[in-house]
């Protein structure tokens, strides 16, 4: 579950969308302009923000049952322009705007990108590239609808996506008071929650989806240093060689980049 966890947080930290309404009728891009107004809105609101944290609670569900949780997980996330560090379950991610950092406690190993990496353990297409990865899931699957609703509470932006990709609808429910996300929801193919080594072992997984909801809660700013951002802080380079650092001593280091 920690790998599609990781992909709804970039997803949400980073919303340019630069493409909507692109390639679309007349009607449809009216119909857009509102939403990307709001996820704009949005985008910039984080991105302003100094030394921004939140708690989050994800949880899952078969999408015929979608008040019956199968799964939840909580973490916690630091957000300071366009870096991040993230703590979901044993799996810690940091990324300070060159390079992306991830901890995956249970298996010991440190794995270190670039920001252009295409892949990475743990997340499907790019975390470390978040414009690239919504370019993939979003901007290039033509027939996507936009919606987009506003209530004195809140602001609703609904994606819908066409065919059978990894993603079908992804909601944004934003909190106006606050400008923050209250709520994500994803229906999302239920083979993106496994491993891809297993994944033609589970029986209908590519067939049908899973509703993952992301919330978000206990927004503040200014209650940590800059220094959690550092990736020297899991491992150092020594000549041509990345080592691990105390207390990651024991850590194997993975890279996911050539040129590192």
């Amino acid at each position: 579950m920690t790998r599609i966890l990781l992909t709804t947080l970039i997803i949400t930290l980073w919303l340019p969308f630069r493409g909507w309404g692109q390639g679309q009728g007349q009607a449809q891009e009216e119909a857009t302009s509102k939403a990307a107004a709001a996820m704009r809105r949005l985008a910039e609101k984080y991105q302003q923000a100094r030394l921004l944290s939140f708690d989050v609670l994800y949880r899952y569900a078969a999408e015929g049952k979608p008040g019956e949780y199968l799964d939840s997980l909580r973490g916690q996330c630091k957000v300071h322009g366009n870096r991040y560090w993230s703590a979901l379950d044993n799996t810690e991610s940091v990324y300070d705007g060159q390079l992306l950092v991830m901890l995956f406690k249970e298996d010991s190993i440190i794995y270190l990108a670039k920001p252009a990496a295409a892949s990475m353990p743990g997340a499907q297409g790019g975390a470390a590239n978040p414009v690239a990865m919504i370019d993939t899931f979003l901007l290039h699957n033509k027939g996507s609808q936009c919606f987009y609703t506003a209530t004195p509470g809140e602001e609703l932006i609904t994606l819908s996506l066409p065919g059978t990709g990894p993603y079908k609808q992804i909601t944004w429910q934003v909190n106006r008071k606050t400008g923050y996300l209250d709520k994500m929801t994803s229906l999302v193919r239920s083979d993106q929650l496994y491993d891809p080594s297993v994944r033609a072992q589970v029986t209908d997984a590519a067939s049908s989806y899973v509703v993952v909801e992301t919330l978000y809660s206990n927004f503040r700013q200014g209650a940590y240093e800059e220094s959690i951002f550092a990736p020297g802080r899991y491992a150092k380079k020594e000549g041509d060689t990345w080592v691990t650092v105390v207390p990651y001593e024991k850590y194997k280091v993975f890279l996911g980049s050539t040129g590192l």
